[in-house]
């Protein structure tokens, strides 16, 4: 399941679907694949740079509220980050 999620994040260019815009997570548990994907750390700066970019986007990644399941322009439709906060 983990190598089926990092391929198609990396097919689709983000945790989006190319068509239609719809959000995919990954369906395996956070903490199994946070160990798949930190199995190549060697180095302690690895580890550190590691830790703070899944801290920062984990709970993102799994997440799937309502506006955070598809792209979209206004709040109503999704959530988007080639407009500003203010456009609708």
């Amino acid at each position: 399941d983990a190598l089926m999620y990092v391929a198609s994040f990396y097919g689709n260019m983000g945790n989006y679907k190319s068509f239609g815009d719809t959000k995919f997570v990954p369906q395996i548990e956070s903490s199994k694949f946070k160990a798949f994907l930190s199995g190549g750390i060697r180095s302690e700066d690895q580890k550190t740079k590691f830790e703070t970019y899944w801290t920062a986007c984990s709970d993102r990644m799994y997440s799937l509220e309502p506006r955070q399941r598809q792209l979209g322009l206004g709040k109503e439709h999704g959530v988007t980050t080639y407009f500003s906060a203010n456009c609708e």
